[in-house]
C-alpha cells in the first residue's frame, strides 16, 4: 500500500491507532482483574500435535552449526500451560501465531491471538470473562475485534445443533 498519500497515510495511522486503543483495552481488563501478561517464545521445537491445525515449519542452527527443525507456534496454549504449572497465576498473552494453509483473502498465516487461563476457571468463567470483555469494549472496539458493533446473543450448543439439523 503506498503510504505517500496524505490519504492513505490518514487511514493507516487510523487504523494503527485504532488496534493500539484495542490492545490496550483488553490489557486494562485483564490486569484489572489481576492477570499477568506473559511473552512465549513464538518459535517452538515441538508442534502443535493438532491436526488440522498445520505448524509452519523453520530451520535453524545451533552454536555449533547442527541444524534443528522447529516450528512457529500455531497457539501460545502448551507453553502457557507450563507456565500455569509452575505456579505462574491467572494469565494472558496478546501475541502473533501462525498456520500453514491459512493464506487467503480472509486468513493469513500470521495474526493475532488473545489467549488467557485463569487458575481453577471453569468453561462458564472463560465465557463469563469474554461477556465482560466485549461489554467493556466500546463499539469501535468491538468492530476492530470481530466487525461487531454489539455483543452477540449467547446460545446453547444443544439449541443451535436441534435448529440446523432439526
Amino acid at each position: 500500500m503506498d503510504t505517500t498519500e496524505s490519504g492513505n497515510a490518514a487511514e493507516i495511522r487510523g487504523l494503527i491507532l485504532r488496534r493500539a486503543d484495542l490492545i490496550e483495552g483488553i490489557r486494562s481488563f485483564f490486569a484489572s482483574r489481576g492477570s499477568v501478561e506473559v511473552s512465549t517464545p513464538s518459535v517452538v521445537l515441538h508442534p502443535n500435535l493438532d491436526p488440522n491445525v498445520p505448524p509452519i515449519p523453520v530451520r535453524t542452527r545451533d552454536s555449533a552449526d547442527v541444524p534443528t527443525a522447529a516450528w512457529l507456534h500455531t497457539s501460545p496454549e502448551l507453553s502457557m500451560k507450563k507456565l500455569l504449572a509452575a505456579g505462574s497465576g491467572d494469565i494472558f498473552q496478546i501475541g502473533s501465531v501462525f498456520r500453514d494453509r491459512e493464506g487467503s483473502p480472509l486468513h493469513r498465516c500470521e495474526f493475532t491471538m488473545l489467549e488467557w487461563y485463569r487458575v481453577g476457571a471453569d468453561y462458564q468463567a472463560a465465557i463469563q470473562d469474554t461477556v465482560q470483555l466485549f461489554q467493556g469494549a466500546t463499539e469501535e472496539q468491538r468492530e476492530v475485534m470481530m466487525g461487531l458493533s454489539k455483543p452477540s446473543a449467547r446460545r446453547a450448543l444443544e439449541d443451535e445443533l436441534a435448529r440446523k439439523a432439526g
